[in-house]
């Protein structure tokens, strides 16, 4: 609006001045350029499954999608050369798994776990790769340099700085990428590569930055000290701890700071660098905090995993065979995976207990990363990287059974794919129907369905809908209405048209003496079609009435009788 009122205004000065048309054609173009270069904005984090280290630049961990609920291995990569796997992998809007190795590359994998394409640097990666909006990938080398790769792993870019780097890129919303460098220096760089400025602190940083709602990058140092440094690179804070800050701090959604030290504390911070609490565990944290969607802080010191309360008391603790210094990952449904030196990639329940743990051949530095199809990725120190996937599932809901009304039916899988189904009893193929909307069973079908995906085909699963409108009804008694002469002792027999299961009124079930206008006490048993009347020793010569409401019996479909049954015997001396 104030570009728009300065260019009116400028046209009616040209006008009183009567100037040339020259310079206001300039003057207009000029105008023209600052709009223009205002309203392209640079690429900011890319809006994918894991765009970067600890998923966001709050580093909170939390992922959008529900990961596997079971160990189930989905595929595993073998390193080529055979090296280490430090770096903890980011995921692409396709689907692509981005990670470094010990070996000097980068590697870019489908979704299936063949490779895509690799880089080879100068030296080993142990940093996260970072994406931005427009696919660039973004990661450190020991070799000095940050690169910059297009999709299709071409290089964009590279950055030398003075010394390896360890710490993992984060991405500002303006499209800055920040990290950290043995160097010393916190480096803030253009999306074209240029320097937009350094922050020079006390030693080396391999803490991966976190960047707050105001722009403020937050980082740790091998000074002992956590940094606060303005989207300008202008000091904002400091906070002195005892050991070495080489975890990357974490922000919740109310601004507070979380960062472990080598001292062996948890510190919480608030944004002016103040602290609120601190949990001392006892041994160094070298784990990086995520933090659930309730508030806990979740991180991982020598042999136990912790779970703190937003107010720094302690939840619970999980131990394991050995030091955790894997970041964890939180699901969308509250599950905690992370890795461990005891050769473990564990998931706990938001409770701590364990819902199960996949074991590998060595050490598991690598933080997990979870794909939008559930898929968990991370790498072990024995080479490899790993997908594990619960199997390919699918449902119907409602199940099959028997029903006295038709039914819509729903089908769901575990994961994004395809659903095919036949409703002939034959086995379904990926030519079958595909399943889009709900299917109405209104007869007794036989429904058979298997779910598909880029990983393969499930089991044929089967479902028998029995629609059964019709009421059950007795079809004959023992004894026989109005039979006299009856045993005082004989079960009454009661058999119906299909099988009976007790309903609402089953305990109004009644055999009343006619003579003395009460009931007896009876016990009763159904087995399959046919319902048994016990009783103590009855009166000799006496008549007596078997009472069966309406709603006492129902079918399997849950059909109540008609109307209520009666029928009356006699019984003997």
């Amino acid at each position: 609006m104030e570009v728009e009122k300065f260019i009116e205004y400028s046209k009616a000065s040209i006008n009183e001045n009567k100037l040339s048309k020259y310079i206001l054609l300039l003057i207009l173009l000029f105008l023209g350029a600052i709009i223009f270069s205002g309203a392209v904005s640079a690429a900011s984090l890319a809006t994918s499954p894991q765009p970067q280290f600890h998923h966001d630049n709050n580093n909170t961990g939390q992922s959008q999608y529900k990961g596997p609920q079971t160990n189930n291995t989905k595929w595993k990569y073998p390193y080529p050369t055979g090296s280490w796997i430090y770096s903890s992998p980011a995921i692409g809007s396709d689907g692509t798994i981005y990670i470094g190795s010990y070996d000097n590359n980068l590697y870019a994998l489908n979704p299936n776990g063949t490779k895509k394409w690799n880089y080879t640097t100068g030296n080993s990666i142990r940093t996260s790769p970072a994406i931005g909006s427009d696919g660039t990938i973004y990661f450190g080398s020991r070799d000095s340099k940050l690169y910059a790769l297009n999709p299709n792993g071409t290089q964009k870019w590279n950055y030398t700085t003075g010394n390896w780097i360890d710490s993992s890129p984060a991405i500002g919303s303006d499209g800055t990428i920040y990290f950290g460098s043995d160097d010393n220096n916190l480096y803030a760089l253009n999306p074209n590569g240029t320097q937009k400025w350094n922050y020079t602190a006390g030693n080396s940083i391999l803490s991966s930055p976190a960047i707050g709602s105001d722009g403020t990058i937050y980082f740790g140092c091998n000074d002992y000290n956590l940094y606060a440094v303005s989207s300008t690179g202008k000091l904002k804070w400091t906070f002195r701890t005892d050991g070495l800050v080489d975890s990357s701090p974490t922000i919740g959604s109310d601004g507070t700071i979380y960062v472990g030290s080598e001292d062996g504390n948890l510190y919480a911070l608030t944004s002016d660098g103040t602290q609120k609490w601190y949990y001392s565990t006892g041994s160094g944290i070298f784990s990086s905090p995520a933090i659930g969607k309730d508030g806990t802080i979740y991180f991982g010191s020598s042999f136990n995993l912790y779970a703190l309360n937003p107010d720094g008391t302690q939840k619970w603790t999980f131990a394991t065979g050995y030091d955790i210094e894997s970041s964890p990952a939180i699901g969308s449904d509250g599950t905690i995976y992370f890795g461990s030196e005891d050769d473990n990639l564990y998931a706990l329940n938001p409770d701590g207990t364990q819902k199960w743990k996949y074991t590998t051949g060595g050490s598991v530095f690598s933080s997990p990363a979870i794909g939008n199809d559930g898929t968990i990725y991370f790498g072990s120190e024995d080479r490899m990287l790993y997908a594990i996937q619960d199997r390919l599932t699918a449902s119907a809901t409602p199940p099959g059974g028997y029903y006295n009304t038709a039914k819509t039916v729903t089908l769901t899988m575990n994961r994004p794919g395809t659903i095919y189904y036949t409703l002939n009893g034959n086995n379904p193929t990926t030519t079958s129907t595909i399943y889009i909307n709900p299917i109405v069973i209104s007869t007794t079908t036989t429904l058979k369905y298997i779910a598909s995906d880029l990983e393969g085909i499930s089991p044929v699963y089967t479902q028998t809908y029995t629609i059964d409108k019709i009421p059950p009804k007795v079809i004959k008694t023992t004894p026989t209405n109005k039979k006299t002469k009856i045993s005082r002792i004989s079960t009454i027999i009661i058999k119906f048209s299909e099988n009976i299961k007790a309903s609402i009124y089953y305990s109004k079930i009644t055999i009343k003496n006619l003579t003395t206008r009460k009931t007896v006490k009876l016990s009763k048993i159904i087995k399959g079609t046919t319902l048994y009347l016990k009783t103590s020793k009855r009166t000799a010569n006496t008549w007596y009435t078997v009472t069966i409401p309406r709603a006492a019996i129902k079918d399997m479909a849950s059909n109540n009788l008609a109307a209520t049954y009666t029928f009356k015997f006699k019984t003997g001396k």
